[in-house]
């Protein structure tokens, strides 16, 4: 994708329009390596959406170079539940540096602007700069960028939704990755006024994949992940009954117990194979067995 000319054109009068607003950035300090790599995930329950995104602004901003690659590193393997906060919480956070604001958006005119960077400006709360960082975000494989573009797919401005969709479609065409992080963003969205279209698609995408497809999806640790997963593989028939038996008692989601019981029962050839089941501690599955 490229900038149009008049975007490319409001982003160079906005950096410009430095010099005449005199307010600074109030930012915090950086934070030792250790913080950003606990905080950026949400293992660290002690550091809240807010405070992370504060302090990733001066990540983004001022952080050397390692410091910058472990944050979006991290930020690459992140729930997400926290993206979502963090998000919301960026567009707030973005009020305290009007000068970066300006400065960014030289960036995003001009030149090659890194994947943190990039990151920061998909979340930020002017549509102008969201819609020039998931232009240049579709040229990235980053996970961290992956994670911005689908969280853009469910945008409230038609501008930055539409080419973050166009992105999504292209990398879902192409196939460039494992699908869990984006189907997990994607059933995370599902809930917002533009959510649905993106959970859609990834249905349809799981709907034809292969069982070797699927595997890392079975395994994720997001249930509607895993619960869209074992549906398209027992609606394709793809897991033996021995399969559907472990899940069935071992999940620790109910409606994936269920299913696999129940998708058990009908493949089973012969009733010993379902004995298992019958000393479920989960009702539903004992009842699909009987």
């Amino acid at each position: 994708m490229s900038l149009g000319t008049v975007l490319r054109r409001w982003l160079r009068a906005m950096s410009a329009s430095s010099s005449e607003s005199p307010e600074p950035d109030y930012l915090p300090e950086l934070p030792a390596i250790e913080w950003v790599r606990a905080g950026a995930g949400g293992a660290d329950r002690s550091v809240s959406p807010a405070e992370f995104s504060a302090v990733l602004l001066t990540v983004a901003r001022d952080g050397e170079p390692g410091l910058r690659a472990a944050a979006a590193d991290a930020l690459g393997s992140a729930e997400a539940r926290w993206w979502l906060a963090v998000d919301e919480a960026l567009r707030e956070r973005w009020w305290s540096a009007p000068r970066w604001s300006r400065s960014l958006a030289a960036e995003l005119a001009e030149g090659e602007v890194e994947v943190l960077r990039l990151v920061v400006a998909g979340c930020h709360r002017d549509g102008r700069i969201r819609e020039a960082a998931v232009v240049h975000l579709a040229d990235h494989a980053h996970p961290a960028a992956l994670a911005v573009l689908t969280l853009r797919t469910a945008d409230w401005v038609a501008e930055v939704r539409q080419p973050a969709r166009a992105a999504v479609n292209d990398w879902l065409s192409s196939s460039r990755g494992s699908l869990t992080q984006l189907t997990e963003m994607a059933f995370a969205l599902r809930g917002r006024g533009q959510g649905a279209w993106l959970a859609e698609r990834v249905e349809g995408v799981l709907r034809d994949l292969p069982l070797d497809g699927l595997e890392p999806l079975l395994a994720a640790r997001d249930r509607r992940t895993r619960r869209a997963a074992y549906q398209a593989a027992t609606t394709g028939g793809l897991l033996s009954v021995s399969r559907l038996i472990t899940a069935a008692m071992k999940d620790d989601d109910l409606p994936i117990r269920s299913l696999c019981a129940r998708s058990a029962v009908q493949a089973a050839t012969d009733p010993a194979q379902l004995r298992g089941l019958l000393v479920s501690r989960t009702a539903l599955v004992r009842a699909e067995a009987l």
